[in-house]
């Protein structure tokens, strides 16, 4: 056997001649003998292909646009050079566990089956026309691969360039980036995947920027950063864009650790993305976004305009990116709800600005602090089908806000804690809520809670809430811990609240029942046109009359910081309309009197006749006090008629002859049987009967126009004076009196 026969290109002819494994043994095989076999005697390999074993490559591997029948595997091989197959075709092509592989030039390759790259260690970079700015350890740039790419346990160190490059890449399987170990970007633009993409266990870090670029790509079916089977956490150090991607099926990150980029570098780079973990804009999941476990996400994520099936953040999970938001949302469209679960930490805002959200808002149990601007949640002009679940959520150093928003369900934050004492606490301002609002059973606002202009389907509860406003804002200069300024609560209102402090604010509120103690509302309450239909107790108070006190709802309307005559009417007519007359008259009364007292720039003399028309009839409301003064004055006026003193003022006349009381001023000599009287000559004199006819109007007993106090006898002017008087008093207090229920009669 000759010396040719037994050299290693003689055994590595005869070992792809029968489809054997070349296993060289560390020995050396020209890159140009693996070309000469894929291209001019590719008719001598058998199907199964070439496949070498611990080899090194010689040279450079060219291939380029060479059409290869068969498979290329190369296991635990070294190179000299990169391999370059641009436009190349073959049917596999395999790179497995090569430790020192410089790289891979293949744009535009064909590839029939798998491509793989599993266990290599890649070192190094290198320039192609696919761009003329940056470097790559991995070309793939319009790539065809019919089955699987699979790069598992692969490390890549691009020396300060990117790792991968394979835009517009197509795949017919799954793409498995498992345990990847990567010191540059991962640039997959416009990827398209018919099967899933799974980076589990992946670690890529990247010196600026980007770190994994998924733009425009289209994966059908799953997308997955999650640990690997041997407990190995994803990492990923640098932003992953998403912008304008779509995935069919599920985007699940379990315990993950993403961090935003140290520092932005690049031609394209936008400030908007300074700070982000990961940016998607317009991406598309068909199903479920879902971020679960123990992920770490430093830095934002941004998935304005993007739509998704569902949004869900997982107990355990944190997102750091304080003065920021933390998860922006802005004009997304999620098909089912956002939920994000108990104890998940957000340090930054969540901005659902023009959101549609079709489902639930579920946020129970989340913590919110360090936000961006004023906002720790910033919601306008959005629309959510469902219910708003805030229950127990911990908020601190900004506010709730829900500006022009729609709310197909309920607006539930029991239990809730939000701290924010310059500013806003909740603001659900120009909302409607087709459903109740609830801030009950142990809800604290530290700061100012707006509801002003919302329309509310159900009720305002706030049972068991706590509020306390520290310090006027320029929004909220009366300094009210409750400001609902023209909103209507059709429900009604439970104001069952254990604590409020030191005003509220129900300006023009509208509503039906009012369910409160009066006892409990502050010091400074400002409800002129507040509207509602009745009074109710808050629910577990004792069944009993105090709603219906006027004497405490008198202390309750006098708490309004200036005076108004609106919420006196208000309760008045709420009190009439129940069966409660009377209490109703006391507040009508009082509204009087406080208006002379409020009134400082009236007259003295008008707020004299006006203290003295509340003391006669109660502003015509207490009409029969007037019938008590007209006995009196007719009381006065009798007994005075009764002295005799008087008496002898008095004096009568018929056809020339004038009488006293006593009898005729001039008697003739035989008048002795002559009665006082005359005889019936004129009517007898009657103090009563005369007291009557002087102070009752509309009585004609005859006594005042038969008898007259003559002036020139002594006392006779005083008299005259006295009953003239008594006169015109009758006259006014039967005119009040009968003005008084003329008023009522138009009142009721």
């Amino acid at each position: 056997m000759d010396e040719t026969e037994h050299s290693d290109e003689a055994r590595f002819a005869r070992a792809v001649a029968v489809g054997g494994v070349f296993d060289g043994r560390g020995s050396r095989i020209d890159a140009d003998l693996v070309r000469e076999f894929c291209v001019r005697r590719a008719a001598e390999v058998d199907p199964r292909g070439i496949r070498l074993r611990d080899v090194h490559v010689a040279g450079q591997l060219d291939l380029t646009g060479v059409q290869v029948p068969f498979a290329l595997r190369f296991e635990n091989c070294t190179f000299d050079d990169a391999p370059v197959l641009l436009g190349a075709s073959v049917r596999e092509l395999a790179f497995i566990d090569c430790p020192a592989l410089p790289g891979l030039i293949a744009n535009g390759i064909t590839v029939q089956g798998d491509l793989a790259l599993s266990g290599c260690r890649i070192v190094g970079s290198h320039r192609t026309s696919a761009s003329m700015s940056r470097r790559a350890a991995v070309w793939l740039c319009e790539s065809i691969i019919g089955g699987r790419l699979l790069c598992v346990d692969t490390v890549i160190e691009p020396q300060g360039e990117r790792a991968i490059q394979a835009d517009r890449m197509r795949v017919g399987g799954t793409v498995r980036i498992i345990n990847l170990s990567a010191t540059g970007e991962l640039r997959l633009v416009g990827l398209q995947v018919d099967g899933s993409l799974d980076l589990a266990g992946a670690q890529v870090t990247a010196a600026s920027g980007l770190a994994l670029d998924l733009g425009d790509a289209a994966i059908a079916g799953n997308m997955y950063v999650a640990p690997s089977d041997a407990d190995r956490r994803p990492e990923i150090h640098g932003r992953i864009h998403l912008s304008s991607t779509r995935i069919d099926g599920t985007l699940l990150i379990r315990d993950a650790t993403l961090v935003r980029p140290d520092r932005e570098e690049g031609r394209h780079h936008s400030p908007r993305f300074d700070g982000k973990a990961m940016v998607g804009l317009r991406l598309f999941v068909g199903a479920e976004l879902s971020i679960e476990g123990a992920t770490t996400v430093t830095g934002g994520v941004d998935l304005s305009s993007a739509e998704l099936g569902r949004f869900a953040l997982g107990s355990g999970g944190t997102i750091v990116a304080p003065g920021q938001a933390a998860l922006d949302l802005t004009n997304a469209e999620i098909r089912s709800g956002v939920t994000i679960d108990n104890g998940v930490h957000l340090r930054g805002a969540i901005l659902l600005v023009s959101a549609r959200i079709h489902g639930r808002l579920v946020l129970s149990g989340v913590v919110l602090t360090d936000p961006e601007a004023h906002s720790l949640l910033k919601a306008e002009g959005t629309v959510i089908d469902g219910d708003v679940d805030l229950r127990r959520m911990r908020a601190t150093g900004g506010q709730l806000k829900f500006w022009r928003c729609t709310i197909g369900g309920g607006f539930d934050a029991a239990e809730a804690v939000v701290e924010n004492p310059a500013g806003g606490t909740v603001r659900l301002h120009q909302s409607e809520v087709r459903g109740s609002v609830r801030l009950t059973r142990g809800f604290s606002s530290l700061g100012c809670v707006v509801l002003s202009r919302s329309l509310v389907g159900g009720r305002l509860d706030l049972d068991g809430g706590r509020f306390h406003c520290p310090t006027p804002t320029d929004f909220n200069q009366e300094q009210a811990a409750i400001r609902a300024v023209s909103a209507t609560f059709s429900g009604g209102m439970d104001l069952g609240w254990d604590h409020i402090w030191p005003a509220i604010n129900v300006t023009d509120v509208s509503t039906t029942v009012v369910q409160d103690d009066p006892r409990t509302w502050p010091e400074r309450s400002y409800i002129a046109g507040f509207t509602y239909e009745r009074f109710d107790a808050v629910r577990g108070a004792a069944a009993g009359r105090r709603i219906w006190d006027w004497r405490e709802r008198l202390a309750w309307l006098r708490k309004q910081p200036e005076y108004d005559a609106g919420p006196y009417e208000q309760a008045a007519r709420v009190f009439r309309q129940h069966g409660y007359a009377q209490g109703a008259e006391h507040l009508l009364i009082e509204q009087r009197s406080d208006a002379r007292r409020a009134e400082q720039s009236r007259a003295p003399f008008r707020n004299l006749l006006d203290w003295v028309y509340g003391w006669t009839v109660g502003y015509g409301y207490r009409p029969s006090r007037v019938l008590w003064l007209l006995v009196a004055l007719l009381v006065l006026v009798s007994a005075t008629l009764a002295v005799p003193a008087v008496q002898q003022t008095m004096r009568a006349s018929d056809e020339g002859v004038v009488f006293t009381v006593d009898g005729p001023l001039n008697p003739d000599d035989d008048a002795d049987d002559i009665d006082p009287c005359g005889g019936g000559r004129v009517r007898c004199f009657n103090p009563v009967l005369y007291a009557v006819d002087t102070v009752i109007p509309l009585i004609a007993l005859d006594q005042r126009s038969t008898w007259y106090p003559d002036r020139f006898v002594p006392g006779g002017v005083i008299i005259e004076w006295y009953l003239n008087l008594s006169t015109v008093a009758g006259w006014l207090l039967s005119s009040v009196f009968l003005l008084s229920f003329a008023r009522l009669a138009r009142n009721t």
